[in-house]
Parts: structure tokens; sequence; C-alpha cells
């Protein structure tokens, strides 16, 4: 909360703030980023780009690769949103577990796969944010934000 508070105050300074908030979905994040590169590619103006943006589950790999770039770049930022989607499979995420697969991860293990490459794939995704950037994520085990 403090974090977006700071951002909002930052922002506030300008004469126009604008924000782009991205839902979750799982692969509905594919779709996101299509209508991101049509909103972008149709109003390559001032109105897409964004001070402040925010995601949660699907919709912050999206915002973490937007934020990537600076205002002025988001052509360049909306076709490597579509390129990540295109090119990523299921192996890039999630795995079976090395020994006892499903079975390992229900009984030892906290989830039914191994999710380390995809938290691996998260911390390549976020570089160096250019703009203001906040995510959330839903603990899957409690519901919690």
């Amino acid at each position: 909360m403090t974090v977006l508070l700071l951002s909002l105050a930052s922002a506030a300074e300008l004469e126009h703030c604008r924000a782009l908030v991205l839902s979750g979905g799982g692969d509905k994040g594919s779709y996101q980023a299509g209508a991101l590169y049509e909103i972008i590619h149709h109003h390559a103006d001032e109105t897409v780009q964004w001070d402040i943006i925010t995601g949660i589950s699907a919709g912050s790999m999206n915002g973490a690769l937007l934020s990537n770039y600076e205002q002025g770049d988001e052509i360049e930022a909306a076709e490597n949103i579509v390129r990540v989607w295109r090119n990523i499979r299921q192996e890039t995420l999630i795995k079976s577990w090395s020994w006892g697969g499903v079975v390992r991860g229900l009984y030892y293990e906290t989830g039914l796969y191994d999710n380390a490459p995809g938290r691996d794939f998260g911390k390549k995704m976020i570089t160096r944010p250019k703009r203001a950037f906040i995510y959330g994520y839903v603990d899957a085990e409690t519901g919690l934000y």
C-alpha cells in the first residue's frame, strides 16, 4: 500500500497521470496481450503512455514486460509482449516433479507441479522497471491477496 501511495504522490505532480490496470486469469493474459497490442498500435500517442502500471497474476506478467520500456516505446513493448506469449510453453512455467510426479506433489510438496521454472521466468522478465509498476498475486492455497 505504501508503494502505491508513493507512486500516486509522485505521479500527482504530473499534469496528467495515466494508469493501466491489468487483470489476471491465466491464459487470458495472451488475450490481454493481443488487446494491448491493438490498442497501442491504433493509439500510438500519449494516451497509451501510462505513468503507472499495475497487474495481478497474468496481468502482472504483461505489466512487468510493459514497465521495462520507457514511455514512448509502447509499440516495441507491445510487440515484445505478444512475442513472449507466442513462444511461452507449459514447461516455461511449470514442470512435473523429478520423482513421483503428481503423487509427490499431492503428498509431499505444496503443489501438484513444480513451479520453480515460473519463478525463474518471472525474475527474468522484470529487469529495471522504467515506470511505476505494482503487482499482486493470490496464494492458491489460501486465496489471500
